[in-house]
C-alpha cells in the first residue's frame, strides 16, 4: 500500500498512522540498544535478509517485543506520518524540547522505519530511517495504525 491508502485505511479504523517518534518509542519499548532485543541481530526477532527467503511473512511468526509488538524490525518496512528531512532531530533538539516532535509540516518524502525481508541487518536498527514517494507502492512496505487514548 502507498502512504495515502495506509493514511486512508487508518482514518476508517478510527486511527492514524503513528509519527515517526512514536513508532520509534514502540519498537524500542524502553530499551537503548541498536535493536530492541541487544546490539546484534538475532533471527529469532525479525524477518530480514539472510533468513527470510526472500519473502514476505504473517506477522506474530518473531518474537516481539517486550511490549507486545511483533515484526517491529523488518518483515516490511513501515509508514509512518511524518515528513523526511534529513536533520530534522538536530533542529528540533535545538528548538523547545517535546518528547514527540512532529515531522515538517511538508516535504517531497515520507518516511519509513523498520527495514525489511530484503535488507541486512542494519537497515533493521530501531533508529533507522528511510523514506519513499507518498505514491510508492513496493511488496515490503507495509504499515500499523495508531490511536489516540480515550479521554475519561
Amino acid at each position: 500500500m502507498s502512504w495515502v491508502e495506509a493514511q486512508q485505511y487508518c482514518r476508517k479504523q478510527a486511527g492514524r498512522l503513528p509519527s515517526e517518534t512514536e513508532w520509534e518509542y514502540a519498537n524500542r519499548a524502553g530499551t537503548n540498544s541498536p535493536y530492541f532485543w541487544g546490539d546484534d541481530m538475532e533471527g529469532d526477532f525479525a524477518w530480514f535478509k539472510e533468513n527470510s527467503m526472500a519473502s514476505v511473512h504473517a506477522v506474530g511468526e518473531r518474537k516481539p517485543n517486550s511490549w507486545g509488538f511483533h515484526d517491529m524490525n523488518g518483515n516490511v518496512w513501515e509508514w509512518v506520518a511524518d515528513w523526511y528531512r534529513e536533520n530534522f532531530y538536530e533542529m528540533s533538539a535545538k528548538m523547545e524540547p517535546d518528547h514527540n516532535p512532529q515531522g515538517p509540516p511538508a516535504g517531497q518524502f515520507l518516511l519509513i522505519r523498520g527495514g525489511s525481508y530484503k535488507d541486512d541487518p542494519f537497515f533493521l536498527r530501531s533508529a533507522t530511517r528511510f523514506w519513499y514517494e507518498p505514491n510508492i507502492k513496493s511488496g515490503d512496505l507495509g504499515f500499523r495504525c495508531a490511536a489516540d487514548p480515550e479521554v475519561k
